[in-house]
């Protein structure tokens, strides 16, 4: 039943702006109370038609009061954001829109409205039309991070009335497990995106994973979505995209997906800078010293930035900080892995000058070897030597010399020492897979410690075996690899190419010291 009619609706909504949300708090003692506020009336009935009003008024049966504006979400969306103010057992919801003729609408309350005593928060869902039926198409589906398996932190699924990441038409925050549904919808098109809304603008940001639909997709369609949330690729090269180094000798890409290497040309005294370029992209320019090419001083210079969309031409920017270099540095742990023991971590963009390092493990000398990575700041030591022979206590020495960074400068003698731990400190993990689903696709199986760091990766079979991994707790992805370059492809927007579809285990699987440990995995 109607507690209120219009009219009223509009003096008790100026009531309640002009007392504000006046905080009034229960009396102490009693049982805690642990029941939601009760709606008790509203001034719009739900699935009513017909609806001229720009105010939503609720009577509860205790105090309450205003949480988050932006917890309110108000479907099609607004131009311009609700207000939400309380007022003892009242509630107001209030717009400056004026609603489209014959839409349905949905405001869903979330967590914005709770009761003052112990902030129990109520959830509040209204549907209502400015024509005289309510549409009654769907969407529905679930979401799933493909990273780290389960459900998304802040997942929020968007539809978008004109073009992908355009107007927003709905939006909708996915349940506890993963699933949404967009109810009374009209029978039209939507483009699709789905993403980890951290900063709640409805704004697919560079921090945040999500996926999305290539093409438009019909409300007609009976079947759910599948969204799987992955890092997206960024091509496109703005200022907003780079942050300086340690000393401000250029730039690293800060971009989720910008994992192409930055190759660097060979500075001069008449020109003061080294540059690169990634590929298929802009030309970058690095201004990395003094004048005349001398050594670091205060006064970095670099050209001003310039971006034409069209022509997408040059980058640069100016650049002003302390001269004073930090140095090499091992980075992260050393791995038993020969193919990459560990990390060198450059101060600025350096250029390899020798490639070769000493590697002792009990006393017995290897050779070692510096190889460039992806990035342009690190560098991976390995070693000419078995798995079986990282038994034991060990060094690693680099030599002054082995690189020169854009400044001039090479690094001092580095060294680490490190202990292989023998097999007995190990454990071993078999991984029984047997797959269902269709087999033509190349897919690969990461192992991953407590951290997400992948400390194994191996080519797919129903049955694998990891040997001699140190005790602790790891999970498991395969990853259909269906362009076959032995890597996970996120999604790349501008392609309109999702990420390679994966299944993630992410049940901790235990491993101990001179165990081994068999898991099937459905």
């Amino acid at each position: 039943m109607k507690f209120f009619n219009l009219q009223n609706s509009i003096v008790i909504g100026i009531a309640l702006v002009a007392v504000g949300c006046a905080q009034v708090r229960g009396l102490n003692g009693g049982a805690k109370d642990v029941t939601p506020p009760e709606l008790l009336a509203q001034s719009i009935d739900s699935f009513a038609t017909n609806v001229a009003t720009n105010t939503l008024v609720l009577n509860f049966d205790e105090f309450v009061q205003a949480g988050a504006a932006n917890e309110v979400i108000i479907s099609p969306a607004l131009k311009q954001p609700a207000t939400l103010i309380c007022n003892k057992r009242l509630a107001m919801l209030s717009w400056n829109d004026t609603l489209k003729a014959n839409t349905t609408y949905t405001i869903e309350f979330g967590n914005a409205i709770s009761d003052i005593t112990e902030g129990n928060k109520t959830s509040l869902n209204f549907v209502f039309s400015t024509g005289s039926a309510l549409d009654s198409a769907s969407i529905s589906g679930v979401v799933y991070d493909a990273q780290k398996g389960g459900v998304p932190e802040k997942a929020t699924v968007i539809l978008y009335s004109d073009s992908l990441m355009g107007s927003v038409a709905y939006a909708k925050k996915v349940s506890g497990n993963g699933e949404f549904v967009f109810n009374y919808l009209p029978k039209a098109n939507f483009h699709i995106a789905a993403f980890s809304d951290l900063n709640e603008n409805r704004i697919w940001d560079e921090n945040e994973i999500g996926d999305f639909i290539e093409n438009p997709f019909s409300t007609q369609n009976n079947y759910p979505l599948n969204l799987r949330f992955s890092p997206k690729k960024v091509e496109k090269i703005t200022e907003e995209m780079f942050k300086t180094d340690s000393v401000g000798s250029g730039f690293i890409v800060g971009a989720y997906g910008m994992i192409e290497k930055i190759k660097l040309a060979p500075s001069t005294a008449s020109v003061p800078f080294r540059y690169g370029s990634l590929d298929n992209s802009d030309t970058l320019f690095f201004a990395l010293g003094g004048r005349e090419g001398l050594a670091p001083s205060n006064n970095f210079e670099g050209v001003t930035y310039s971006f034409d969309e069209q022509s997408a031409d040059t980058l640069s920017v100016f650049i002003a900080k302390s001269p004073k270099l930090k140095k090499f540095k091992f980075s992260g742990s050393i791995q038993q892995d020969p193919k990459s023991l560990i990390l060198v971590k450059a101060p600025a963009y350096a250029v390899l000058k020798r490639n070769t390092c000493q590697v002792t493990v009990q006393g017995i000398q290897a050779t070692g070897t510096i190889a460039e990575t992806n990035s342009p700041l690190h560098f991976a030591i390995q070693a000419d030597a078995n798995a079986s022979e990282l038994i034991g206590k060990g060094s690693i020495r680099i030599l002054p010399g082995a690189w020169e960074t854009a400044f001039g400068t090479t690094n001092d003698t580095l060294q680490t020492n490190f202990e292989f731990a023998s097999p007995e400190k190990l454990g071993n993990l078999e991984l029984s897979m047997p797959l269902l689903e269709d087999k033509s696709f190349k897919k690969f199986v990461e192992l991953r410690n407590e951290k997400g760091t992948v400390v194994r990766k191996v080519n797919y079979a129903e049955t694998l075996v990891f040997s001699g991994i140190q005790p602790g707790k790891y999970t498991v992805r395969l990853v259909h690899d269906v362009n076959q370059n032995n890597q996970w492809d996120i999604a790349h927007l501008q392609k309109k190419v999702r990420c390679e579809p994966v299944s993630v285990f992410s049940k901790p699987i235990e491993v101990r010291a001179n165990w081994s440990v068999k898991v099937v995995l459905n």
